[in-house]
C-alpha cells in the first residue's frame, strides 16, 4: 500500500512548523518528495503557506494518523526506519 504522502509536519502554523514549511518549501517544491502540512485549524495552515501548492489535511492529534506507537497501535516508524510522520 503506498501512502499519498512522504512527509506531513503537523503543527504546521506553529514557529517552527512554519520554518520547516520555508524550507520544505525551498528545498522540495520541484523534486519528488511529496509532503502536506495538518492541523485542527485548516484557516490558519492556509494562511501560514501564503499561496503555496500545499495540500492541508484537517487532522486532531486524537486521529489514529498522529498517534504515538504502542503495542496496539502501528509505529510511526516503517519497516525500514523511516519516519512517517513529523509531529512538530
Amino acid at each position: 500500500m503506498e501512502r499519498p504522502y512522504d512527509i506531513i509536519i503537523w503543527g504546521a502554523s506553529g514557529f517552527t512548523g512554519q520554518l520547516v514549511v520555508d524550507y520544505m518549501s525551498k528545498n522540495y517544491a520541484n523534486s519528488n518528495v511529496r509532503w502536506a502540512v495538518a492541523g485542527r485549524n485548516t484557516d490558519k495552515l492556509t494562511s501560514i503557506l501564503a499561496g503555496r501548492d500545499v495540500p492541508v489535511l484537517k487532522a486532531d492529534s486524537h486521529d489514529q494518523l498522529f498517534r504515538h506507537p504502542s503495542p496496539t497501535r502501528p509505529s510511526n516508524i516503517d519497516h525500514r526506519g523511516t519516519l512517517r510522520t513529523l509531529r512538530l
